[in-house]
């Protein structure tokens, strides 16, 4: 089983006195669950209750008072109540509105007792409860495997060294980009990786993977409120991986003949369930830098991997040295926004990237990054520096001269003109290092390069 960083904010909310429960997010199968039964072995008592399970559902439905709630916990378990170094955890709480609503009930009247609730679609439950108050609850969100805890996994502790080091070793450079490429054509499903860890066979991976989508469309299809919902939600689930990395108009959306107003509804069950998220545009080029919503979106889905199955790409991927020459850079593209997505734990965070707002303008940089009060481009590009116009256009227009570019080459720094003449530094990262993009860009800047 890989290891989850995220064990580590589990352990810091543990130690916290102030804490209160706290809801884990996370699109189906993304290990919220695993992870916590892990995290369950720090406790004395453990007492797990699966709301989709009738009998555990029905002990929260039938005790509304919380003193009966917690005693009719612990002898269904069994237990003598010991509010001491237990920890409750409430899987699928999207079940039971009364189950959400006894959340701060827990830290009111037991504060010793840790409890979490977790639940694949509980975004789609809290957007229907309007009396929680986000004050009295904690939120974390799970996403995918990242490249990190996929190092972790294999266990070889020299090249996980290598890959957090800043700068990153030239020794390194070959391993790392071979990994990362099995890890970019999988993905970051636990299930996917951890298979392919211990077999180092792709083709034990298809029957998962049809797996992980039937569950997905199965979960989102109890939200359609009637047929016409039911058709647009299974056209959009179907039509998104061809569509991930790219930027999406609502109107017939998948050369469909589905309304703006319908596709939009289907995409929005599709983000309450962690499944896909809508990257939108910003034409600032400095800090504040808000979301332009008037604008195409790009969409992102769940995992990398997931997408390079649906679109029967992965036989086609093995043994590429570069995958930025791939699917016309969508793959790395994709992965990149994936990674950045996996470094934060909020449950609303999405990166943005940068058009020119001058009407007709193609000008686009596939990321920008707020760094203090930077905003840094980012482009995944092969090729020359001079060919990165998109960038040029932005470093011309914003205040500072810091800019990275991602590719299939090695690390290098390089000083760089744009067409205006304004010179910048442009950091040359090798791809694999997309996860270690907020580490780089304190380094580009406070390194004076």
């Amino acid at each position: 089983m890989i290891p989850r960083l995220a064990i580590e904010h589990l352990q810091n909310w543990k130690a916290n006195p102030h804490r209160k429960p706290l809801i884990l997010s996370g699109a189906r199968q993304v290990g919220k669950t695993t992870l916590v039964e892990e995290f369950s072995s720090q406790f004395d008592n453990y007492l797990y209750f699966n709301l989709e399970a009738p009998a555990d559902l029905a002990i929260f439905e039938r005790l509304a008072d919380i003193d009966k709630l917690v005693q009719g916990l612990f002898l269904e378990r069994g237990l003598a109540l010991n509010t001491e170094n237990t920890l409750i955890f409430i899987d699928e709480v999207q079940e039971s509105h009364r189950a959400i609503l006894q959340l701060p009930e827990f830290y009111e009247k037991y504060p010793t007792l840790h409890v979490i609730a977790a639940g694949s679609l509980v975004e789609h439950a809290l957007g229907e409860i309007s009396s929680l108050s986000e004050d009295s609850v904690e939120f974390y969100a799970l996403h995918p495997i990242s490249f990190h805890e996929y190092l972790l996994g294999i266990g070889q502790m020299g090249i996980l060294a290598a890959y957090l080091e800043t700068p990153v070793p030239g020794y390194a450079h070959q391993r790392l980009m071979t990994v990362f490429n099995d890890y970019a054509i999988i993905g970051g499903m636990p299930e996917i990786a951890d298979s392919f860890l211990e077999y180092s066979d792709y083709t034990r991976l298809a029957e998962i993977y049809d797996r992980l989508w039937a569950t997905y469309r199965d979960d989102i299809l109890k939200y359609a409120r009637n047929s016409t919902a039911v058709a647009v939600l299974r056209h959009v689930l179907q039509s998104a991986p061809s569509h991930a990395d790219k930027r999406i108009k609502f109107e017939r959306f998948g050369n469909s003949s589905f309304k703006s107003r319908e596709v939009a509804a289907a995409l929005r069950s599709l983000e309450f369930a962690q499944v896909i998220s809508l990257i939108y545009p910003t034409t600032c080029t400095e800090i504040p830098c808000p979301a332009n919503f008037k604008k195409s979106p790009r969409l992102q889905l769940l995992d990398t991997g997931l997408v390079n199955h649906s679109l029967g790409l992965q036989q086609s991927l093995l043994g590429r040295q570069d995958l930025t020459l791939e699917y016309d850079g969508h793959i790395i593209q994709h992965m990149t926004s994936q990674e950045l997505i996996a470094r934060h734990s909020s449950l609303t965070y999405t990166p943005n990237f940068w058009v020119r707002q001058e009407a007709g303008s193609k000008a686009e940089v596939n990321l920008v990054y707020p760094h203090e009060d930077l905003l840094i481009p980012i482009e995944v590009k092969p090729g020359k520096p001079g060919r990165l116009r998109s960038l040029h256009q932005f470093m011309d227009h914003c205040p500072h001269t810091f800019a990275i570019r991602l590719y299939g080459g090695e690390f290098e720094v390089q000083s760089v003109s744009t067409i205006a003449g304004k010179d910048f530094k442009l950091l040359n990262l090798p791809y694999y290092l997309s996860g270690r993009i907020p580490e780089y860009a304190a380094w580009l800047v406070n390194s004076g390069q």
